[in-house]
């Protein structure tokens, strides 16, 4: 009875520690679902996000509320994003009130003009936009010298910003970012990667996140194999021990 003891404490400890991995990755809605970064394009046209599980940000302002759609995803090399603007809101997007927030540190994230990080007012006029924009993150002015990643942005303005009708449309953005460029900007490996937000305060208090690297399970999974592994060894051993006496 006492060994039997014994074995059922080494594999509930084991069986907790696989628990505790498990946690440690977010747990979202499919973030990642299967074959979508083969169709997403950075070329202006938003219909293949069509697949890509969905954030609502309420927008409140003196002419109503509404709705911003946001969507992130990774596959594992890069990092997607796309934003649509509530047709309520006529100002120019906000392209410097961005936080990019990864494993709990949280940096500005600017859509910049001409590979400058510093210009980074939105283009007002109608179109579309792309090849003179890219994307930089700073820390919080505790280092004055932004990080340029590698990027693909495109931008589009659909209707004057500041006038406001009931066909008006509001501004739509999408990106893609190199995961391995954040990791080096962030001081991190890109395997370390754990839950990514994007935020922007002008657009709503509330963000998106998408999990990245999880590591975490696999890491709780191995200590804990390790320890079942180890404690029914010495549990035989010592069985063994004993009949030798």
């Amino acid at each position: 009875m006492r060994n039997l003891r014994k074995v059922v404490t080494v594999l509930s400890s084991a069986v907790l520690v696989v628990f505790i991995g498990m946690r440690s990755v977010p747990v979202m809605a499919d973030t990642n679902p299967a074959d979508v970064s083969a169709n997403i394009q950075i070329d202006g046209v938003y219909g293949d996000w069509s697949g890509v599980p969905e954030t609502n940000i309420t927008y409140s302002a003196w002419n109503g509320t509404g709705v911003h759609i946001a969507q992130l995803y990774t596959d594992g090399e890069y990092l997607y994003g796309h934003i649509k603007m509530c047709d309520l809101m006529n100002t120019p997007f906000p392209f410097d009130a961005f936080r990019l927030k990864i494993n709990g540190i949280d940096q500005e994230f600017h859509v910049c003009l001409d590979n400058n990080y510093f210009s980074n007012a939105a283009p007002t006029t109608l179109g579309s936009y792309g090849s003179n924009l890219s994307i930089g993150v700073r820390g919080d002015r505790t280092h004055w010298q932004p990080a340029m990643l590698s990027s693909t942005v495109s931008y589009t303005v659909y209707d004057q910003p500041y006038v406001h009708n009931n066909d008006t449309r509001a501004p739509e953005i999408e990106f893609k970012i190199s995961l391995a460029d954040l990791a080096e900007a962030y001081g991190i490996s890109p395997e370390e990667i754990g839950t990514i937000t994007l935020s922007n305060h002008t657009l709503g208090g509330s963000g998106v996140s998408v999990a990245g690297t999880p590591t975490g399970a696999i890491i709780g999974i191995g200590i804990a194999v390790l320890l079942a592994v180890i404690g029914i060894t010495k549990f035989y051993k010592g069985k063994d021990e004993t009949v030798k006496e």
